[in-house]
């Protein structure tokens, strides 16, 4: 018995069609789509905005050495020097050290660390990141009414295994150097009375002027009002710079001394004493031959014994052609040295991020 099926419609050849017939049809599968409503639309997932990491705090460099100063009064920098490479030895660490991380931190009374101060470091001839990580830190000192007391400072670093590090924000200009003479070079504020404590009196004929001689543009012109004066300044500070008994200092500066003069610069040293009272004068130096552009000064000082403050006067009597004077700093012979270091356990608790100040 046979099952009889259906026949499939056979599928015609378009080219069987009239032209008309195949128009059509085309055009009826488009109008199957025109004014029909457009498909829902598919919800995308939602893409949360990228959250910045979060910043760095001191809480995450893991070893840290602490130094001591005395006190000053004004804002100035100072410094210490630190082989890095020996100070992870001696915790029983090596690896490669990280020449971004090194930070400064006040520790305040209580044994808070404070905020990050300006700081920066300077590698020493030599230095290699693993085998001799030697250099100078120098970090910008804020004011304290507190002179001649100590301070103490936390300076921290770390290595590379541990998390590179940015460079230190804010920093300090590359080329500072130590000192404890606020603005000496003469490139902050205007008029007769300059940031840093510096007094310009008009009688005393010292005036801030710009100068095409020097980078960066400013210094100090020396002119006396009349023949058989003297134009003079005197480094800031009441009486004097603290200095600390034993040390002892490097006393800088650069000039530009146009002609000639028996009194062209004098440099004159004055010390007083723990009550402020002042001892005997000292005539350090008289420059009298003329300069051809910038000519640097560097004297080493030995203070009395019984010496707590200095006050240096730079002064002339030349009328005769321009007197220069600029980048004047005072320091130690000897920055303190990093002597021992801490390792601090960073736990994951630690990294998050909150204030340097606890």
């Amino acid at each position: 018995m046979h099952t009889l099926r259906s026949p499939e419609p056979a599928a015609l050849p378009t080219a069987a069609l009239p032209g008309a017939l195949v128009v059509a049809v085309l055009l009826w599968g488009v109008g199957s789509t025109i004014g029909a409503p457009p498909a829902p639309a598919q919800p995308q997932p939602a893409i949360a905005p990228e959250q910045p990491a979060p910043p760095l705090t001191l809480d995450q460099w893991h070893f840290h050495s602490d130094v001591v100063t005395t006190a000053r009064p004004g804002t100035y920098v100072t410094g210490a020097t630190a082989n890095f490479t020996q100070l992870l030895r001696s915790l029983g660490t090596a690896g490669e050290f990280d020449l971004n991380s090194v930070r400064v931190a006040e520790v305040v009374p209580g044994g808070r660390k404070g905020l990050a101060l300006p700081s920066t470091f300077q590698p020493e001839t030599g230095y290699d990141a693993t085998s001799n990580a030697a250099g100078t830190v120098l970090w910008e000192v804020s004011p304290t009414v507190l002179a001649g007391w100590e301070r103490r400072f936390r300076i921290y670093f770390d290595t590379v295994v541990n998390g590179p590090k940015p460079p230190p924000d804010p920093g300090l200009p590359v080329g500072q150097y130590p000192t404890f003479i606020p603005n000496g070079d003469f490139e902050e504020g205007t008029g007769r009375r300059l940031p840093g404590g510096w007094d310009l009196r008009r009688r005393w004929g010292a005036e801030r002027v710009e100068v095409a001689l020097s980078a960066p543009t400013h210094a100090l012109r020396l002119r006396p009002g009349q023949a058989g004066w003297a134009a003079s300044v005197r480094t800031p500070g009441s009486p004097g710079i603290v200095i600390d008994p034993g040390q002892h200092y490097t006393l800088s500066f650069r000039y530009v001394l146009e002609r000639s003069h028996p009194r062209g610069l004098q440099v004159s040293l004055f010390w007083f004493d723990s009550a402020r009272l002042p001892l005997e004068p000292t005539l350090l130096a008289c420059l009298t031959d003329a300069t051809k552009g910038w000519k640097r000064h560097e004297t080493e000082l030995t203070p009395p014994r019984n010496a707590s403050y200095l006050s240096v006067v730079l002064s002339t009597e030349s009328r005769e052609g321009t007197v220069l004077v600029d980048d004047v700093a005072l320091a130690p012979v000897s920055l303190p040295a990093l002597m021992e270091a801490v390792a601090v356990a960073v736990t994951a608790a630690e990294t998050s991020a909150r204030p340097l100040v606890p």
